[in-house]
Parts: C-alpha cells; sequence; structure tokens
C-alpha cells in the first residue's frame, strides 16, 4: 500500500516500444548481462551503471467517469423459472480488440441468434437463461460485478455461469470448477472441430495428452475475467470455453480484423464452432432435468491437492506444519458421499422421477458449491 504522503514521489511508468528503448539500453555503462540476459538488438546488454543519461518522460492521461453499460436478456424458465443460467461475455476492448473481445462477442452473438430461432420454433429452456452482455471488463471487471451485487441474494438462484473467452483460434481450452468438466467433455465430443475433421474433443485431447492424462486438460479458475464475481463471492460453478492461438497480441494494437481475417481465423470458422458450445452449453444447463455437476470429480480432486501438499511439506521440511489429517478425512468422505448421491441421481433420472424429487435433487447441488464458501463447506 501506498501512503497518502508520498504518492508524489511514485515515478511514472509507461510501455515503450525497442525503437525509444534502444538508446536507453545502449548507453548504459555497467558490467555486460549474462549471456541468458541478452536480448535481441544489436549490442551487449549492460546492467546499469553509473552514469549521466537522463530521460525525460511526459505522460498524458485524461481521467473522468464514464459510462459503462450492461446489455442483459432474459429467456423466462417454463419449468423452473426461479433457477437462472447466465452465459456472459464482454464487449470493451483495449485498442482494436478484434480477437480479446469482439471474437468472443461475435461467438455470443450468434449464440443469441440461434437461441431466437428456437424460440420462434417453439422452444422454450426449463430454466431461466439469462444473455449478460458487460461493460467495463477490462476495467476492473466492473459490469458483472455490479450485475451479481444486484442481484444479492437472488445470486443463490444461479445454477452455474459460462464465461466466452476469445474463440478465433485453432487451439481451444477451458477453465472452470471440476464438477463441469463432464459437462464440457461431453459438449466437446459433439462438436466439429474445423479443419480437423474430427470433433474438438478429439483435437483438444490430443494438444493435450502430452500433460499425462487421459482427457483434455480444463484449468482451474484464477482471477481476469467476469467469472471472478459469480464464483469467488457468490459460490456460483462456473466454466469459460475459449479458442485462440499463441501470439503476442494481447491487449495490442495488433489484434485487429485484418489479423483474423488473414491469420488466426480466416471465414470465422473457429468463431462459429464456439458458438455452437456454447450454445450447447446453454441448452444442456438450462434444459436437464438434473443438473449436470459431477462433485464426486470435484472432491477427488480436492483429496489430490491435500495429498500432494502433505507430500510435499513432508518431502522438504522433513516434518508436518500442517495437520492436513482432519481435511484428508473429510475430503475422502465428501468424495464417498458424492459418489453415492451420483447413483441416487442417476436412478431417479432412469426411473423418470417426479418434478418435486428432480428440484429436490438440484436444490442439493446448487448448495454444494456454495458451501465451499463457509465454515462449514
Amino acid at each position: 500500500p501506498v501512503e497518502e504522503s508520498n504518492v508524489s514521489e511514485i515515478p511514472p511508468t509507461t510501455s515503450i516500444g525497442y525503437g525509444a528503448a534502444r538508446p536507453l539500453l545502449e548507453n548504459l555503462t555497467g558490467p555486460e548481462a549474462p549471456e541468458s540476459w541478452q536480448g535481441g538488438l544489436p549490442f551487449r546488454y549492460r546492467l546499469g551503471g553509473p552514469g549521466s543519461t537522463e530521460i525525460h518522460l511526459q505522460i498524458e492521461a485524461e481521467y473522468a467517469p464514464r459510462a459503462a453499460w450492461n446489455v442483459i436478456a432474459r429467456i423466462p424458465g417454463s419449468e423452473y423459472p426461479d433457477e437462472m443460467v447466465v452465459s456472459g461475455v464482454h464487449p470493451d476492448t483495449w485498442a482494436y480488440g478484434a480477437s480479446d473481445h469482439t471474437s468472443g462477442l461475435t461467438s455470443h452473438l450468434e449464440m443469441a441468434q440461434g437461441l431466437g430461432k428456437l424460440l420462434e420454433a417453439g422452444w422454450r429452456p426449463k430454466r431461466t437463461l439469462v444473455l449478460g452482455f458487460f461493460g467495463a471488463e477490462e476495467r476492473g471487471l466492473t459490469g458483472s460485478t455490479e450485475f451479481t451485487e444486484l442481484l444479492g441474494e437472488g445470486m443463490s438462484r444461479v445454477v452455474a455461469y459460462v464465461n466466452t473467452g476469445n474463440s478465433d483460434g485453432q487451439d481451444f481450452e477451458a477453465r472452470g470448477m471440476p464438477a463441469l468438466d463432464d459437462l464440457m467433455f461431453d459438449v466437446a465430443r459433439r462438436v466439429e472441430w474445423p479443419g480437423t475433421g474430427g470433433t474438438l474433443y478429439e483435437d483438444w485431447l490430443g494438444k493435450t495428452r502430452s500433460s499425462g492424462t487421459e482427457e483434455p486438460r480444463v484449468t482451474r479458475p484464477r482471477g481476469g475475467s467476469d467469472y471472478l464475481s459469480f464464483y469467488a463471492q457468490f459460490g456460483a460453478p462456473i466454466l469459460m470455453p475459449e479458442a485462440g492461438v499463441p501470439g503476442g497480441r494481447y491487449h495490442c494494437i495488433c489484434d485487429d480484423f485484418h489479423t483474423i481475417e488473414n491469420f488466426t481465423d480466416p471465414g470465422m470458422r473457429y468463431q462459429a464452432a464456439v458458438a455452437q458450445v456454447i450454445g450447447l452449453l446453454a441448452l444442456r444447463l438450462s434444459g436437464a432435468d438434473v443438473l449436470p455437476f459431477q462433485y464426486g470429480r470435484y472432491a477427488t480432486e480436492v483429496v489430490t491437492y491435500l495429498e500432494e501438499f502433505d507430500e510435499t511439506q513432508r518431502a522438504e521440511l522433513g516434518s508436518t506444519v500442517v495437520d492436513l489429517d482432519r481435511d484428508l478425512k473429510q475430503a475422502r468422505a465428501w468424495a464417498e458421499a458424492a459418489g453415492r448421491f451420483q447413483e441416487v441421481v442417476g436412478r431417479r433420472v432412469a426411473e423418470g422421477a417426479d418434478p418435486a424429487t428432480f428440484r429436490a435433487l438440484n436444490g442439493a447441488l446448487m448448495r454444494m458449491e456454495r458451501a465451499l464458501l463457509t465454515r462449514r463447506g
């Protein structure tokens, strides 16, 4: 934290290109940098040193309030209107933002158009389906955070949140809660992936199998996108599918339509495929009799985390600094209970249980993620 009294002493900072950096680096007079620190400009890099080089840096920035808009569309549920599935995206960008985040916005709009055609044909979701276009994501996740906080207690009725990521590249990835892995895998098996002659699942698995798993790799959420408030503050399960390519376009002026049209996604095929992915996720979550959550998988992963931490502290410290016996016992019990619960769900679905039974099962599933934010969880 910066003390208010010395804020004026903090030097200003800004990013510069290599052309502007060259004379600064060339005029350093200290010892030569190690070989691994030598850069790509045609001179030897040095580590500072005394000298008379002075830099004049002037930054002009306008700070003023700006309006940020959330555009929200709702399709009321036919059987469980009080339960909500939210599918969201952010329209705002840095610079041109063709990939980040116009490609994701394009896929989300394409999905919305598809849902509109289904509505015209007479389809209705069982749960209320909310499409969110959240403003000012780049400026602090502002729109999505305001949305969740305005819902307040209504967030307890949010079944899950699907966040659309960039969608203009051949490399698919997903991040989300372990309970949604199986749903993501099943949807991936049903979408043809451009340029492969096969499914998204097959391509995704082929690119991540080297990590030693027999399934595609789903990463776990951190910060950095509109899903943060949904799961970290309100305990709603989240899933974020996205597709991109390696490179340095992130928040760069070269992230423009020319790049997408000519290099990363000619014909916009990947954006169309991601629209199918998020559309199927929305249909499955809003239309399932019993929510497609697998908490046995979640609990087993937590057990793995705890065991790895316990092994690490014993190996590196030679002793136990944090006693995890109670936590491991509880996590294993959770895994066993979740497995038994899933067997019950399978029987009830096979038998065609009544809506009241389905509602009770769904209520238990919806409470699970939220419990992990509490002392009880």
